[in-house]
Order: C-alpha cells, then structure tokens, then sequence
C-alpha cells in the first residue's frame, strides 16, 4: 500500500530517479547525494531566507536553477 511507505522507502526511490529536482534541506540533499547516475537540479540560495548551510553547491555535476523571481 502506497500510503504505508515511510522515509527511506522515499529517499530510496527518489535516488533512483533519472532526473531529480530537490529542495532546500537536507532530507532532499540526501536523495541527490545518493542519486547516482541521475541529473540533479537544486534551487538557488536566496540568502535572506536561507535557514541551513550550504548542501547543493558541493557536487560540481548538479544543476542548479536560478530564482529569476525574486
């Protein structure tokens, strides 16, 4: 039953994705790092709101996507 997957059954199938767009946190930044052969996109710091450390820029090889809404 879909309704009774619980964190991992999640991160286990969003690092299993070809394309995988994450948010801010680190309960994301985990299924990236663990996305391996997968393209990863991240969105960009908007510094007045930022509320944890830097966890996106540190793979050179994901995408990040620029917030032209600002």
């Amino acid at each position: 039953d879909l309704h009774l997957k619980d964190e991992i059954d999640t991160i286990q199938f969003g690092s299993t994705c070809k394309y995988i767009i994450l948010s801010h946190g680190s309960f994301s930044a985990t299924i990236g790092w663990l996305g391996f052969n997968s393209t990863i996109y991240y969105p960009e710091y908007m510094e007045d709101r930022r509320w944890h450390g830097d966890m996106f820029s540190v793979d050179p090889s994901w995408n990040k996507i620029i917030n032209y809404l600002n």
